[in-house]
């Protein structure tokens, strides 16, 4: 082998492990060949007569193990060092086999570059010396083994796919329950809408029309003092509409999260609820304003938070902190009211019977962030959202 480049024949079904073999080998001025499975390996060794060959253990068609035992069983392919780089086959079991095989390594994935290249020159030098690593004569016992090595593997892989299958069932099982949840807080919504104007802007603008029809009855002589009160019911019912359609509007959507961000309109939440009530409030916001979707995101769960600390809670204090780092967004709520819980909570929310902390976990969950309560008395409750920032390169 000196005065020629080394060859090498890379045996693995994924690319991405070739490719940094092939790094590695070619770095040391080798020729490398490679091969997508055992079949495929055998063919190309037999034809080419690699210096060495290095193999993944688990493959299609045919597996490391039937691929050491295939070269090895050749007379023509029978010297050249056969080394193993395994991340599947990982027990001592999985090693001793292929030793007794014949294999002259047995590197568990990952390894460092240098380890790698280390032991490729290792069983070289083992080559070169005519220390021939044939193994043990192929038996029953190796049979068995190389037997049960592929079952125990058989086994993972089952129980792997056991455990994926339930992980989707669960993903499905939230994702049905998540588009009933959002549906019912959909039809809330309108409920909740439809009521505020039948009963504000529908009464308001009735009391109008008929304060006009009156007027409309009103003989021109004797009824001129009574038009002006009928102007002024008039004027005040169309102000308690057009007052209750901007409310409307506002809690649909504040125009101050668009044009002023975050902590102006938590401000302005929180001055209509706790403000009201007597309760002290404190907001930071992040000192650059974060994506609209998550700004939104993120306003709709202090909101929900802050109206459940005002309705259930009595706090003294609420504090709404919403940080930015590098890659995620921190958002707290934090009030020091009465405590509750918090399983319990999320119980009765799982089974319909609150959309408030279902509500927040939905939002957070969809912004592929997480969601976190803890509930204490002496210490009142926090509730606290992390959710991930898109990369600047998306």
């Amino acid at each position: 082998m000196t005065g020629k480049k080394i060859h090498i024949l890379i045996v693995d079904d994924q690319p991405e492990s070739r490719r940094l073999l092939r790094v590695i080998f070619e770095r040391h001025g080798c020729y490398v060949s490679e091969a997508v499975d055992g079949q495929d390996g055998i063919q190309q060794a037999r034809r080419e007569r690699p210096d060495v060959i290095i193999s993944d253990a688990l493959m299609p068609r045919m597996d490391g193990f039937q691929m050491l035992m295939e070269v090895k069983r050749v007379p023509e392919t029978k010297a050249i060092p056969f080394i193993f780089f395994s991340g599947n086959y990982l027990s001592p079991q999985d090693s001793d086999l292929a030793l007794a095989l014949g294999a002259s390594a047995y590197i568990l994935k990952p390894k460092a570059p240098e380890v790698i290249w280390g032991e490729v020159q290792r069983c070289l030098s083992q080559a070169r010396g005519c220390q021939e690593v044939g193994g043990e004569a192929i038996d029953a016992t190796h049979i068995r083994k190389y037997g049960m090595v592929v079952a125990g593997k058989l086994e993972e892989k089952v129980a792997e796919l056991e455990r994926e299958v339930a992980q989707r069932r669960q993903a499905e099982i939230r994702l049905t329950a998540l588009s009933r949840s959002l549906l019912d807080r959909l039809e809330a919504e309108r409920r909740h809408i439809a009521r505020e104007l039948h009963d504000e802007v529908g009464q308001a603008l009735t009391a109008v029309k008929l304060n006009i029809q009156a007027l409309t009855r009103t003989p021109q002589t004797s009824g001129v003092a009574k038009i002006p009160p009928l102007v002024d019911e008039c004027m005040s019912a169309l102000d308690r509409a057009v007052q209750q359609v901007r409310d409307l509007s506002l809690n649909l959507r504040p125009s101050m999260l668009d044009d002023l961000g975050f902590a102006a309109a938590v401000r302005w939440f929180l001055e209509k609820t706790a403000g009201v009530s007597g309760i002290a409030y404190h907001v930071l916001g992040p000192d650059s304003r974060p994506p609209a979707l998550l700004e939104t995101t993120c306003f709709r769960i202090a909101q929900e938070a802050v109206t459940n600390a005002v309705r259930h809670a009595g706090p003294r204090n609420i504090t709404v902190m919403l940080t930015g780092a590098a890659d995620v967004l921190e958002l707290t709520v934090r009030n020091d009211g009465a405590a509750f819980d918090v399983q319990e909570a999320f119980a009765r929310a799982n089974a319909g019977g609150s959309f408030g902390l279902s509500g927040m976990l939905e939002r957070a969950l969809l912004a592929g962030g997480t969601l976190a309560v803890t509930s204490s008395p002496g210490s009142g409750t926090l509730v606290r959202a992390v959710i991930p920032l898109p990369s600047r390169d998306a």
